[in-house]
């Protein structure tokens, strides 16, 4: 069979709302015969083709499944970098308890263990990722975890630190009360 109909099958069987985004790796063991180049052409023609959609570079999203599209940047937070400390904060977590009234759109603030970077989703969205060298153990009692989004979570407190420590939005927002 050819690995593009070996791919489509594979995702059609395992996709779900739970199930919808898929790294490279992740899709490596159902085509184990193609290199990890012949793997990115052959997902590029099935991005070509409508049936994958690029999320961002490596992640890619099976569209013929319902899923949350209200969750995909926090899902993909988690799929990009499973093997370092992430959590929302910043002004996404300032908007959502109201401590400022400018919503962030389709963008998320993530404090990471991993390295400092902007990660354009395309139309999804915007994931800002802000280092932190600091401790587990100096912030864990401030972070609560969310199921749903897969994500630790900043209390207001942790957030508002946050911010002033990455300085990368002004303090001005902050509505004291």
């Amino acid at each position: 069979m050819q690995p593009s109909r070996t791919i489509i099958r594979e995702l059609r069987r395992l996709a779900s709302p739970e199930s919808y985004l898929y790294a490279l790796a992740d899709l490596m063991p159902l085509v184990p015969d193609l290199t990890k180049a012949a793997l990115k052409v052959l997902l590029h023609r099935l991005v070509r083709s409508g049936e994958l959609e690029r999320v961002c570079r490596g992640i890619y999203l099976y569209p013929f499944v319902d899923y949350p599209s209200h969750l995909l940047l926090y899902h993909v937070v988690s799929i990009l970098r499973p093997k370092h400390i992430n959590y929302l904060s910043l002004e996404s977590v300032l908007s959502e308890t109201g401590i400022i009234s400018q919503a962030p759109f389709s963008w998320i603030g993530i404090i990471s263990t991993g390295r400092s970077a902007t990660l354009s989703c395309g139309k999804f969205g915007t994931i800002e990722f802000i280092h932190t060298k600091r401790a587990l153990e100096s912030y864990a009692d401030e972070l609560a975890y969310d199921k749903e989004r897969r994500l630790w979570i900043a209390s207001p407190a942790l957030a508002k630190a946050d911010l002033q420590r990455s300085r990368s939005a002004s303090l001005d927002l902050i509505q004291e009360g």
